[in-house]
């Protein structure tokens, strides 16, 4: 895997997020701008999502190889390529939702997200 060191928004906002609900997912990417939607680009990210996960991989995250994806495949925004060392930023904004109400994306696992968000930079 790689360090989170050097992850950029994107990668970070999928690391941060349940790929096992790739629609709620999608969600949150299009909300922070992150990647185009229009057409069958959902759909194109639903199947990006179900591929990744079905590979035994050695290397890259599975959050690094999806963002990946996404950027060749023209989905994703130049806003992505923002840094987010640790994902902090991305933990954030997902707290903020995740805060809303006790069925709002990424409410069950509030805790983590608060400890990811808080995490020290010497890790």
């Amino acid at each position: 895997m790689e360090s989170p060191s050097t992850w950029d928004l994107l990668t970070a906002s999928l690391a941060v997020l349940d790929l096992d609900d790739p629609h709620s997912a999608w969600s949150f990417l299009v909300v922070q701008g992150l990647v185009h939607d229009a057409g069958s680009e959902r759909e194109q990210f639903a199947a990006i999502v179900r591929h990744e996960q079905s590979l035994d991989v050695t290397g890259p995250s599975i959050a690094a190889r999806i963002a990946a994806e996404l950027s060749t495949a023209g989905i994703a925004t130049s806003a992505g390529g923002l840094a987010d060392p640790w994902g902090r930023r991305a933990a954030a904004r997902l707290c903020q939702i995740a805060a809303w109400d006790a069925v709002a994306l990424g409410h069950r696992n509030l805790e983590s997200l608060q400890q990811w968000r808080d995490r020290d930079e010497r890790e």
